[in-house]
């Protein structure tokens, strides 16, 4: 059950109002008294409240290992009769607790820590990379996100954004870490989901940075398996005619994307190669089919 609305925003108050009295009070005692009420108010929550937040405002170094039993044995107890999906969403919420709870009091080795609880998958290992980013510890953390990379298993966006936010700062201070394969690989897999310039451009800094940005965009153009992701690459570049020679060349480029190639070579003078896409894009009522170039 979620609580919204009126109901939702009165109990919201509540917990902002109980914090503000909380930040008052000095007595550690007095709030190490209530801290099992807490604990089982928000294990009973589900209401959708972040009742959780109420922990920031009781926590102190002499409770907070407590509160860190109780969370982890309850979480132990949720392993044994919850599902796979379940476990691991109560996993991450649980270490997200305790994390921000160690933060809050200054003690950064217990939240990395924490963070590295069980290590299981790739979105363990981007939790662990962020911390350590927190911390400004950048060449750990990459080596923590190359280890998640290394699983075998379904590509984690998180991950991959970590990488290049990562190789960004490092390839300006220590080039030599940042590897080609694992970079293009990386790249690869971002741009074969979708083409985002700004992540694009991050990409051909770190490529130039390690002296293979001609490398990587061969590779792009001739390996990257999301022919829509390869010209719009191109288009980004200004290299109109490779993106033009790729719509001639191979099937399966977008319509919407064939029309825009069309636009760009309208604003570029090039008035014939743009008529001829845009006859082949009305005359077939928009739909996607292969070689535009080679229709009459």
């Amino acid at each position: 059950m979620i609580l919204d609305g009126g109901m939702g925003d009165f109990a919201s108050q509540c917990i902002h109002d109980f914090n503000e009295c909380m930040d008052q009070i000095d007595d550690i005692s007095y709030k190490n008294k209530i801290l099992e009420r807490i604990l089982d108010i928000i294990e009973e929550e589900d209401y959708g409240l972040e009742a959780q937040e109420m922990l920031y405002s009781i926590v102190n170094e002499q409770n907070i290992h407590r509160i860190e039993e109780y969370l982890l044995g309850k979480l132990e107890e949720k392993r044994k009769t919850a599902s796979d999906f379940t476990y691991k969403y109560k996993k991450r919420n649980t270490i997200e607790i305790l994390t921000g709870l160690y933060e809050k009091i200054g003690k950064t080795e217990e939240k990395l820590r924490i963070a590295i609880y069980e290590l299981a998958d790739r979105e363990d290992y981007a939790r662990v990379a962020k911390v350590l980013i927190e911390e400004k510890r950048f060449e750990e953390a990459l080596d923590m996100v190359k280890k998640g990379l290394a699983l075998l298993e379904e590509p984690s966006f998180s991950l991959n954004k970590l990488y290049f936010d990562l190789a960004e700062v490092l390839v300006q201070q220590k080039p030599e870490l940042v590897d080609f394969k694992t970079s293009l690989d990386v790249a690869l897999e971002m741009l074969s989901r979708q083409f985002d310039k700004d992540e694009y451009e991050v990409m051909k800094k770190v490529f130039s940075g390690v002296g293979t940005l001609d490398n990587f965009k061969s590779a792009v153009l001739k390996t990257l398996k999301n022919r829509d992701s390869a010209v719009r690459a191109l288009l980004h570049d200004k290299e109109l005619k490779a993106a033009i020679e790729i719509i001639h060349s191979e099937p399966g480029i977008s319509s919407r994307l064939v029309i825009e190639v069309s636009k760009e070579a309208m604003d570029r003078g090039m008035i014939d190669e743009s008529n001829l896409l845009t006859r082949w894009y009305w005359s077939r009522g928009g739909q996607t089919i292969a070689h535009p170039l080679n229709s009459s």
